[in-house]
């Protein structure tokens, strides 16, 4: 009874402490379960309260940018107003500055053209020595990174090579080796089923493990790896002998077994003294293998097996030839397959027992594919010597494309000439596959699509541009930046592009090179310069065309070939190299570089200024321009300058013909007169609506493929000056009166043309500066005409308006000068200072004059007889002049007295006027007094101030 009373009370003592310790746990637990949630409360509100924040701040940018793009506005309103004033001013400037010098007799137009040609000379220097700084400032800046990053590389230490990384097979298979030695310290204490529970767990996943491992140490052992010592450690040994290392492993498992022993139960060190025999094995294998590497104890026949252009599903077999090459008696036992293989590859191997030297064995390697993939593994073999193995590749079918030749060399060759070279593209491989040849190494995705079809391959052509070094004459950049340097004295912009041509050269890779080659090929230079030109001019650089032939594309089978036509045909001098790339439809299939290069050497005989530019011409005078023709050929050449006939009326070139002579020059004249018939003569190369001709000329060189091409330009526009009116018709004008009439003279030409009346009769005036001046082009011009008859007759004259290139324009004119047949004695009346009130008179004479020859010559224009004449005077409005008699008849020849009387009245409505402005004035003073009484007062009390503040002081 008493041990039942006992034994309960333990189990309610240990039931009890079993609910304490639960009790403790779940309030740990519940402590830590509030932390978590704590910490995960105040992470989510961070993350929000971060959220909040890139929020504001998203927002603030956001109105901070439409402020700023508000003020920006703002302040672009401003300078546009600005400039917009300043333009104005200047404009308004301009047109005064015009008008004064106009008005003193200079020309307003010609100063202010010069002005600004001097304005826009300045700044374009201002700009040009602003350019000319920031290069220089680039070359410095280049200048000094380079010579940091040469100080840079002098400093860095050489790479400290170890002797240990020579063999680290070794050291791998020592820390494979301690992984599985070494015992494992428990993180936690745990209880004893759970330790039972691991320890079976790992013991019985041991074996396994270890023997994997084991495996992969055999494949790193009979792994060969060269490695490489620089030259600056030639005093350390090369390679460590072989007994050292043996003797090194040997110390190593010691000193393992040691440790494994004093602290594992006996279990463990059963497994381990396994383990250890096996590593001993191993290692035994790995030391013969390295003692007897220099030939293996058996040669294999075939000494790889291939299994090649294998497919799934089958099963393919091949035998092996075992033979002792030993010397000795030798014996050959199967091991295994490595691990990539096992699952593919089977053996029927029997043990043939003891084999003499040059004795053999067979053996049936038999393999069943199931993946479709490359397969590479070995069989392994032990011998008396040592282990030995097998090497066994499995290849898949594949597309195995080659070329005959991967770098077509065209030579040089003359602009013009077509030249082709052909290549062999051949499939060595058991897939079919299809293909095209362009400049890219990749296929877009529809283009491969349709390329697996077959239908669009074979039409898809276009010409590929390529690049140019910057040689002509077959100049290398080399040479060119060779010869620059010696002009580096000619000035700064020169001096700033070599040295950035040099700085370049030496920082970009080639391919940044080629393409920024490419990108300056829009420009173009003229083909026929010489080399030391060349140095002096800017580089140009222009594009040629290489073309493939007809087959661009196509679908190639199985041990198959095709040809495949390269065509060069240069159009202008040069150094061509073009990267194409042959693309395969296989995606396990590289591209096939072709490299092609080719030289284009210009014509023999060119013209040296193949733009022949005549400026502006005018029709009907003659200009001329020498074709200087240049040849660099040791013989002569005939030479034939072609004319085309729609221009032979308007173009000659003598001589036509000629013979250029070794490495000289030979010089033409060009002998332009442009007819008016041009426009009709030559529609084809005259535009007649912007008067610009453009004439493409040839000149053919005997034995030469190209002729050498050279191109007129000129801008023809007639030099006329013409006239709104055909005759001018001044009618009827007295001797005594004159007669104005406005003419419009309008400049028919592009070009401003000066003008001048010359020989102008003495009754005609010509205004404005007396029939002188100039006009601009296609500029109007109204003159005045005014014709003062001196004599009464009838007056028929031409007046001659003469050109600044010396052509007349010629204006027909008539007019009829009369007598007045009634005549003041006066022309003028000047009275004397008259007060109001009072009065003031003159008197003059009215005469009839009659003259007989006069009517006689007139009769047949005006009706002039002997007859009374009545005469009448009219009065303006309100006047304070009156005229007595104001009205008459006188006979031919009678005088008649007149008197003229002047008296002032002082009328109503003069003294409203005055009356009015008195009141104005007197207003505006009115305005004025409060004013200047309140600034009275202030000074006032200012001055009161002064004076008590003075007062303090003295007191």
């Amino acid at each position: 009874m008493d041990e039942q009373a006992a034994k309960l009370k333990g189990e309610e003592i240990e039931c009890q402490r079993k609910t304490e310790e639960s009790r403790a746990n779940r309030k740990i637990a519940a402590k830590y379960l509030r932390q978590s949630n704590k910490r995960l409360h105040q992470q989510v509100a961070e993350k929000e309260q971060q959220n909040r924040e890139f929020i504001e701040r998203r927002i603030q940018a956001v109105e901070s940018l439409k402020s700023n793009i508000a003020a920006n506005q703002e302040s672009l309103r401003v300078q546009q107003k600005r400039a917009k004033k300043k333009v104005l001013k200047k404009e308004q400037d301009e047109r005064h500055l015009k008008a004064s010098l106009e008005a003193q007799g200079f020309n307003g137009f010609k100063h202010v053209y010069l002005k600004r040609q001097l304005e826009e000379t300045n700044r374009k220097q201002q700009e040009f020595e602003e350019s000319q700084k920031s290069k220089r400032l680039e070359i410095v800046a280049k200048i000094l990174q380079e010579e940091q990053l040469v100080k840079g590389r002098s400093k860095a230490p050489p790479p400290n090579l170890s002797a240990h990384d020579k063999f680290s097979s070794l050291r791998q298979g020592r820390e494979v080796l301690l992984s599985y030695l070494e015992p494992k310290v428990p993180s936690a204490p745990t209880s004893p089923t759970s330790n039972t529970h691991l320890m079976s767990s790992s013991t019985s996943s041991d074996g396994e493990n270890f023997k994997m491992e084991m495996e992969e140490m055999d494949e790193i052992a009979h792994k060969r790896t060269d490695y490489s010592t620089p030259s600056d450690f030639l005093a350390e040994p090369e390679f460590s002998g072989l007994w050292e290392q043996e003797c090194k492993v040997f110390q190593l498992i010691k000193h393992i077994t040691e440790a494994t022993v004093q602290h594992s139960s006996k279990t463990q060190q059963n497994n381990t003294t396994e383990r250890i025999k096996d590593l001993k094995y191993v290692i035994s294998f790995n030391v013969t293998q390295t003692k007897e590497l220099k030939r293996p104890p058996f040669s294999s026949k075939p000494e790889v097996v291939l299994f090649k252009d294998f497919e799934v599903g089958k099963r393919y077999k091949k035998r092996i030839v075992l033979t002792n090459i030993s010397y000795t008696i030798n014996f050959c036992k199967f091991i295994r397959i490595s691990a990539a293989l096992k699952d593919f590859i089977s053996v029927n191997f029997q043990p043939p027992g003891s084999l003499s030297t040059g004795m053999s064995c067979e053996i049936l390697v038999i393999f069943h594919p199931l993946i479709n993939e490359d397969l590479e593994g070995e069989i392994y073999f032990e011998s008396t010597f040592g282990p030995f193995s097998v090497p066994v590749r499995c290849t898949i079918k594949k597309c195995s494309p080659e070329v005959d030749c991967q770098s077509i060399d065209f030579g040089s060759h003359v602009v013009g000439e077509s030249v082709s070279r052909t290549i062999t593209l051949t499939n060595n491989g058991a897939l079919a596959s299809f293909f095209s040849v362009g400049t890219s190494m990749h296929l877009s995705a529809a283009r491969s699509r349709s390329q697996i079809f077959g239908s669009q391959v074979a039409k898809t052509s276009s010409p590929f541009m390529y690049y140019i070094r910057q040689s002509s004459y077959s100049l290398s950049l080399e040479e060119v930046h060779a010869k620059r340097q010696s002009f580096s004295t000619e000035s700064g912009k020169n001096t700033a592009e070599l040295n950035q041509s040099k700085t370049y050269k030496s920082l970009t890779p080639l391919w940044q090179r080629r393409a920024l080659t490419l990108a300056h090929a829009m420009h173009q230079f003229p083909a026929e310069l010489l080399p030391h030109k060349v140095l002096k001019q800017r580089s140009y650089i222009t594009l040629n065309i290489l073309k493939l032939g007809m087959v661009r594309g196509g679908e190639i089978g199985p041990f198959q070939s095709v040809k495949l036509e390269m065509l060069f045909k240069p159009t202008v001098p040069g150094e061509t190299i073009m990267d194409f790339y042959i693309r395969f439809s296989d995606a396990n299939t590289k591209p096939i570089p072709i490299h092609v290069s080719g030289v284009a050497v210009s014509n023999p005989v060119w013209v040296v200024h193949p733009s022949i530019d005549l400026k502006i011409c005018t029709f009907d005078r003659l200009y001329q321009y020498t074709i200087v023709v240049q040849s660099r050929e040791n013989r002569a050449f005939k030479l034939t300058f072609d004319v085309c006939p729609e221009m032979r009326k308007h173009l000659q070139i003598i001589p036509i013909r000629g013979f250029i002579q070794a490495l000289s020059t030979f010089n033409a004249q060009l002998k332009f007169i442009p007819r008016q018939s041009l426009p009709k003569d030559a529609q084809k190369y005259f535009d007649s609506d912007t008067g610009v001709l453009e004439v493409p000329m040839t000149v053919q060189v005997a034995g030469q493929v190209l002729p050498a091409k050279y191109t007129i330009h000129a801008i023809v526009t007639s030099s006329d000056l013409q006239f709104d009116q055909i005759q001018v018709d001044f009618g009827h004008c007295s001797i005594y009166h004159f007669v104005r009439t406005t003419v419009r003279l309008t400049n028919m030409s592009i070009l401003p043309q000066d003008f001048g009346f010359v020989a102008v009769p003495e009754y005609i005036e010509v205004q404005p500066y007396d029939g002188f001046g100039t006009l601009l082009p296609q500029e109007t011009l109204e003159l005045d005409l005014i014709f003062r008859p001196k004599k009464p007759i009838e007056y028929n004259f031409q007046l001659r308006c003469k050109s600044g290139i010396d052509r007349d324009f010629v204006l027909p004119c008539r007019g009829v000068g009369f007598h007045p047949p009634l005549v003041l004695s006066h022309s003028l009346i000047q009275f004397r200072p008259t007060p109001v009130g009072d009065k003031s008179t003159a008197t003059i004479y009215l005469t009839n004059y009659q003259d007989k020859e006069a009517a006689t010559r007139l009769f047949k224009v005006i009706s002039a007889v002997e007859a009374p004449r009545l005469f009448c005077f009219s009065l303006p409005k309100d006047s304070d002049i009156s005229i007595s008699p104001s009205v008459g008849r006188l006979l031919p020849g009678e005088r008649c007295l007149v008197q003229v009387m002047f008296r002032p009245v002082l009328r109503e409505k003069t003294v409203t006027e005055e009356a009015l402005r008195l009141h104005r004035i007197a207003k505006a003073t009115s305005e004025k007094e409060p004013e200047v009484s309140r600034v009275t007062e202030h000074e006032r009390k200012h001055s009161a101030a002064d004076q008590i503040m003075t007062e303090k002081k003295m007191l």
